[in-house]
């Protein structure tokens, strides 16, 4: 069996392979599980005792391996920065991008990232728009 982890800061696990299926549960970045099937893009993934659809741009093959390294670590990295970090993104990284790009509204793309929708209006928004069609 393949093992396969979260890259992303957070992902849904979903019934069907389809991004308008309904969520099993989230997964944050470096949660593991084992590969069962592939369907196009999408993975049928175990994930403990919980088996579940999940997009493979959200995935990577083998385990992501937090280690801090030392005992003496005043403080854990966050979610965010671990994912960020993952692809190349540090806090120094993102202050030389916002110096170099005046121009882009960070604040608003800071605001998206904060937005946070609720599982019950996003069933809401797509049985209004008739999106329910897996």
């Amino acid at each position: 069996m393949k093992q396969v982890s979260v890259s992303v800061k957070t992902t849904q696990l979903r019934r069907q392979p389809s991004f308008l299926a309904p969520i099993i549960r989230n997964l944050e970045y470096a949660t593991s599980g084992d590969l069962q099937e592939e369907q196009g893009d999408w993975k049928l993934v175990r994930f403990g005792n919980i088996r579940g659809w999940v997009h493979g741009a959200a995935l990577m093959t083998g385990e992501i391996v937090l280690n801090a390294g030392s005992d003496d670590i005043e403080r854990a990295a966050s979610n965010r920065e671990i994912a960020l970090a993952g692809k190349g993104f540090s806090a120094s990284v993102e202050r030389n991008y916002r110096q170099n790009h005046k121009n882009v509204n960070f604040k608003a793309v800071d605001q998206m990232e904060r937005r946070i929708v609720g599982t019950k209006s996003l069933n809401n928004f797509i049985n209004a728009g008739k999106l329910n069609r897996v």
